[in-house]
């Protein structure tokens, strides 16, 4: 009986442990700022990631180009499951988010609303763990595929 109530705690250990270090090894951890020239631009945008079980949590908050505010934080695994996302300014509005885990630098991201796709992208941290790019694809209004890049610097 004792042997039992000792193994079940070590096996829980065995398998917990290993998935947290896994997401706090994650070098999307932290705050990042993104990259903008004040002079050009208008709008800010902060991203704080932190670990969570086998995935990851984010806050974004920051003010769009027309100078409304945005706030909205989701906690998702890399799974490629629809995880929900809250609050306001979400890219597209959307609703819900899908990450995906390429490789230890590389996520894929999905972005929908209503179960539709919005907008596909890719974040890819670079190897000295300061600078994340972002890049999306989206259709406008008019069915044109429209791209972007984005640069956030680790805080």
């Amino acid at each position: 009986m004792k042997r039992t109530r000792m193994l079940v705690p070590l096996v829980a250990l065995s398998v917990l442990v290993p998935s947290v270090l896994l997401a706090q090894d994650n070098p999307l951890i932290g705050t990042w700022k993104h990259k903008v020239d004040a002079a050009q631009t208008k709008y800010t945008r902060t991203l704080t990631y932190e670990a969570h079980g086998n995935g990851i949590k984010l806050s974004a908050e920051g003010t769009n180009e027309d100078g409304t505010h945005f706030a909205y934080t989701y906690t998702a695994n890399f799974d490629g499951k629809d995880y929900p996302v809250s609050g306001t300014g979400t890219p597209g509005g959307a609703d819900t988010i899908a990450l995906k885990s390429i490789d230890r630098n590389t996520t894929d991201v999905t972005w929908k609303k209503a179960g539709k796709v919005l907008l596909t992208g890719q974040y890819v941290v670079s190897k000295d763990g300061k600078v994340v790019t972002g890049t999306g694809k989206t259709t406008d209004a008019n069915g044109k595929e429209v791209s972007g890049t984005f640069v956030w610097e680790k805080q």
